[in-house]
């Protein structure tokens, strides 16, 4: 996708260096547009680097006069994205006002636009600014309103900049949205993810876990999403961000994990166990925290094995089921391991990867049928999440 990024002055403009980043890891050809107030907040020279264009700025551009370049980079986007857009933005296009280079641009685009506003919460409520957005949307001008939190300013309430991936899942969607029905092969599907490490009490104060992360399991419920799944997402430990628009069940231990599953797999298209549930829990748990003997060097628990999810889920396979698919991280003998589980626990499907990406940003992963495999190259996790919901969708 061809993504033309408009960058106001705003304080909020320090976040566009990553959320750049985070756009060309995703793949999308990336150029910035920026304000002169926006490069005293933020440096062009690195938002070139990481965007690996040129950040226009000046209306006159001294070092070429052949191409008139507010038309050709506003008929080259895809998507126009203004982020962080201020209120002194948004009232002058709202009003026909085109005095900069990023106004003039955004008079004369076509393409699908999305902004995203940041400012002081009495800025953003004030009737003049809301009745300017009102207007742009009657336009066909999409907004993404903002988050609300402790702002710059010391202000508590409404106006901070929406999360990255918040702002990519918005551009992504809307630009998909534009194609209609037939870019999206899981429209009507509905599935069903575990995301993120269980948790096993050991008393009030302690518990057993693992590193993960849950950023593979919420990559690939955002892929499902944009395809058009309705994705239920059953959600233990996790690290990262839970976007605001997936729907979310919490369950924390591998047994209520288990339980929330149950409620929801006999509607369920799909099944895929992504979560790091652990196999054994603490047998007897204390309701008191256990404290030290300085006498006792050392303490053994007691563990007993906790319930196979997704081989539970498998075997209570329903006509909806469609397909079901495991994950394996392993250490060792990967492959071997890995088929052996896709055979022992009836599944259509079963992803590898190796336990030195559990927790990092980016995964490499095999993904194996009881009749093939494909190995992948290492990638970020959200480009690993779209490697994984094409093999699905190609099963299906």
């Amino acid at each position: 996708m061809k993504i033309l990024l408009g960058i106001c002055g705003g304080i909020a403009s320090y976040k566009c260096v990553d959320l750049v980043s985070q756009l060309r890891k995703c793949g999308h050809d990336i150029r910035v547009v920026m304000t002169h107030n926006a490069s005293k907040m933020v440096s062009p020279l690195a938002l070139e680097t990481i965007s690996k264009n040129h950040v226009h700025m000046n209306m006159w551009n001294e070092e070429e006069y052949s191409k008139v370049e507010h038309i050709e980079l506003a008929t080259w986007a895809d998507v126009f994205v203004v982020a962080p857009a201020s209120y002194n933005f948004i009232g002058k296009v709202a009003n026909g006002i085109a005095d900069d280079f990023l106004t003039t641009i955004f008079s004369a685009t076509t393409s699908l636009k999305l902004i995203c506003p940041a400012m002081n919460t009495n800025m953003y409520l004030n009737p003049i600014n809301q009745d300017n957005m009102k207007k742009l949307t009657s336009y066909d001008v999409n907004f993404l309103e903002p988050e609300s939190g402790m702002l710059a300013c010391g202000v508590m309430g409404i106006g901070r900049l929406p999360k990255h991936e918040t702002i990519i899942n918005a551009i992504e969607n809307l630009y998909e949205d534009t194609k209609g029905n037939s870019n999206k092969p899981l429209l009507g599907v509905n599935l069903l993810i575990t995301v993120g490490g269980t948790i096993e009490k050991i008393d009030p104060a302690r518990y057993i876990t693992n590193g993960s992360s849950g950023r593979m399991g919420i990559e690939i419920s955002q892929e499902a999403t944009r395809l058009g799944a309705n994705v239920t997402a059953i959600v233990g430990n996790v690290s990262v961000d839970i976007p605001d628009d997936l729907k979310v069940i919490r369950a924390y231990s591998a047994k209520d994990m288990l339980a929330e599953t149950l409620k929801f797999n006999k509607n369920a298209d799909i099944i895929i166990g992504c979560a790091a549930v652990s196999d054994y829990r603490v047998a007897n748990y204390s309701e008191s925290k256990i404290k030290k003997d300085e006498k006792v060097d050392k303490v053994f628990l007691e563990l007993i094995k906790n319930p196979d999810i997704i081989k539970t889920l498998a075997n209570d396979r329903s006509a909806n089921n469609k397909l079901i698919i495991g994950f394996s991280a392993e250490s060792d003998n990967g492959m071997e391991n890995a088929k052996g589980k896709l055979q022992r626990k009836s599944l259509d499907a079963i992803v590898l990867n190796d336990t030195s990406y559990i927790g990092s940003d980016n995964n490499k992963i095999t993904f194996i049928t009881p009749t093939n495999s494909k190995s992948m190259t290492e990638c970020n996790k959200k480009e690993t999440a779209r490697l994984i919901v094409q093999e699905i969708i190609d099963l299906l």
